[in-house]
């Protein structure tokens, strides 16, 4: 299976299990209705590639270089992506930027300038990373850490942050009508107006 994956351009409803090819470089690879479960791609490229209605499933995919592959109903469950740069997909207005993760490791990933409507950031750490200029309309963000992450000129109306910690969001240069929160994390927001609140 492993040589297959180096040799082959086009894959259909394959499972591939306990693949291990850190550094690999990809190109040109077709993947349709796929899973991969605990295979190791860290550091990897993918080039020219297309991943559509597949599922990774306790991967390290750390440090992939993505350069203009396409994900479309893409999702990751309890996988590690830190230090990968999304600003290299391909994605156009016909084919926007699919994909959900659900207890994923996103630290120090780069988000920025990306059209992430209904985008689900489900119980991640997403630790240092970078959502500038972007548009999280409708996300789904639910449960997730966001220690030192950027949020400036983001669009987030609509999304939801029930559950969510540690995100440092400015209401002044960031777009959050009908966003949700939870308490007691919601009280960070107020840090940004310059007030004095005291216990009673």
């Amino acid at each position: 299976m492993q040589t297959n994956l180096i040799n082959q351009t086009s894959f259909q409803e394959q499972i591939f299990n306990q693949i291990n090819l850190p550094k690999q470089n990809f190109a040109s690879k077709k993947f349709e209705d796929c899973q991969f479960i605990d295979c190791n791609f860290a550091q990897a490229e993918f080039k020219k590639c297309e991943f559509l209605n597949c599922k990774f499933k306790d991967c390290d995919l750390s440090l992939i270089k993505i350069i203009d592959t396409r994900f479309k109903d893409v999702e990751f469950c309890n996988c590690k992506l830190s230090g990968v740069d999304f600003t290299r997909v391909l994605m156009t207005k016909l084919f926007p930027l699919q994909i959900k993760f659900y207890e994923c490791l996103l630290n120090y990933t780069n988000f920025s300038g990306l059209n992430l409507e209904k985008i689900v950031i489900n119980n991640c750490v997403v630790i240092e990373s970078d959502f500038g200029e972007s548009s999280l309309i409708s996300a789904d963000c639910k449960g997730s850490d966001f220690a030192k992450t950027r949020f400036l000129h983001t669009d987030l109306r609509k999304a939801d942050f029930r559950g969510a910690k540690n995100y440092s969001i400015d209401f002044k240069n960031n777009r959050i009508e009908k966003a949700k929160f939870s308490m007691p994390e919601v009280m960070d927001l107020l840090q940004f107006l310059e007030i004095e609140i005291e216990d009673y």
